[in-house]
């Protein structure tokens, strides 16, 4: 059996997913109709169009992959994800909330689909085993949850070693700073060019003073 880790240390078969900008707004229109343009349908804003291909490039997803969506609300993302073939796991607090995504996916939902396994539950008691997962994101979500300690401990907990987390959050000079620092086990590889002014925390959140948003992707720390 393929450990998760084998899957993301080895060479992998199959193109590289790309969401591109224009893509994800033709996603949009195809999933919420028209007015997704001119009216608040969802959670879809400007700064989606940069967020969902970044998290889908920094991911390195491929048909048939595994991706954790934490705190989807009403996002398009996991259908988007869903529509090239990747599985998701959408994990969601409000009842309410996971029902529009399942509602959603039955009203879309095509042949040749990813699979799509919406999940109430909280990001800081996942229903997940420890280093169970390897990709896991987390778009402009994690700012809405109140214990920092325990939601970065918790995606430190189930992503497996080596694994990826693909994390976006907006930022201002007084906007809480302590995301991930909980978890010892996790490290930033990387951040984008506009996290440029970027300069580290404690540990290990990046984050951008000059911009309203952070993208950063953590790794699952590896012991050597």
């Amino acid at each position: 059996m393929t450990t998760s880790t084998e899957l993301l240390t080895s060479a992998r078969p199959g193109k590289p997913l790309r969401l591109s900008a224009l893509r994800c707004v033709a996603y949009e229109v195809a999933l919420n109709g028209w007015r997704i343009l001119r009216e608040t349908v969802n959670d879809f804003s400007l700064w989606r169009i940069i967020e969902y291909p970044w998290a889908t490039r920094v991911l390195d997803l491929r048909r048939g992959d595994l991706v954790v969506d934490i705190g989807s609300g009403t996002s398009s993302f996991p259908h988007m994800l869903a529509k090239e073939g990747v599985d998701v796991v959408v994990l969601e607090l409000e009842k309410e909330r996971v029902r529009w995504q399942l509602n959603k996916r039955r009203a879309t939902a095509r042949k040749g689909d990813g699979r799509f396994f919406p999940l109430v539950a909280s990001a800081t008691a996942m229903p997940l085993r420890s280093d169970a997962v390897a990709r896991i994101a987390a778009v402009s979500s994690l700012e809405h949850i109140p214990d920092d300690v325990a939601v970065g401990a918790e995606i430190g907990r189930a992503l497996a070693p080596g694994g990826i987390a693909a994390i976006t959050l907006p930022f201002t000079s007084s906007e809480r700073n302590a995301f991930l620092q909980a978890s010892a086990i996790l490290s930033v590889s990387d951040a984008t060019s506009l996290c440029r002014k970027a300069r580290p925390v404690r540990f290990p959140l990046l984050y951008a003073r000059r911009y309203p948003a952070c993208l950063c992707t953590a790794r699952h720390r590896r012991d050597n």
